[in-house]
């Protein structure tokens, strides 16, 4: 492979660490992970246990969608470690969630969440190996990591709220509109 060609796969890949990438994939990971824990929290037969992890689990993630918002605006990954180590706390949460409460819990939520945060956790890793610069942000890489995130963070909060909902017969109650 030619010096030239070498150049550009690492500026694609800088682009990817420094770009919207990471923040969308936070903010991802991070709404399906609080909808999960609000969910263990007001669950009419939650256990202790459960509203505790469900706290943990809501407090991760608007730390995340916080972590999300200060890594956009500085237009580079920000604490590479400590986002590792958020990443990983955010899939041990989201699994836990689901092994303490599996008739209520998304798998569709919990994977959507795993996913994201270990494509975070794996940018993190990435980025703590080199030094990536902060780049201007480009508006058609910010919509691209919008649409993707909300064609899949979208179906995964509405798995979420109908695990919540979910009766102890099967159903999900419908709510008639007048």
């Amino acid at each position: 492979m030619s010096g030239h060609r070498v150049g550009e796969a690492t500026g694609r890949r800088a682009a990817m660490l420094a770009g919207p990438w990471p923040a969308a994939l936070a903010w991802g990971a991070s709404l399906v992970l609080t909808a999960l824990g609000a969910g263990a929290i007001v669950l009419p037969d939650a256990t202790s246990a459960n509203r505790i992890i469900g706290s943990g689990a809501a407090a991760l993630g608007l730390a995340g969608l916080g972590w999300g918002v200060a890594a956009l605006r500085a237009a580079r990954l920000l604490a590479p470690r400590t986002t590792t180590a958020g990443a990983l706390a955010a899939m041990l949460v989201a699994t836990a969630l689901l092994a303490s409460e599996p008739a209520h819990t998304s798998i569709v939520g919990v994977a959507v969440c795993v996913a994201f945060s270990a494509a975070l956790g794996a940018c993190a890793a990435a980025a703590r190996r080199r030094n990536v610069p902060a780049h201007h942000l480009r508006i058609g890489q910010l919509l691209a990591a919008a649409a993707l995130i909300a064609v899949l963070v979208t179906p995964a909060l509405g798995a979420v709220q109908d695990g919540i909902l979910l009766r102890d017969d099967g159903t999900v109650p419908v709510v008639p509109h007048h």
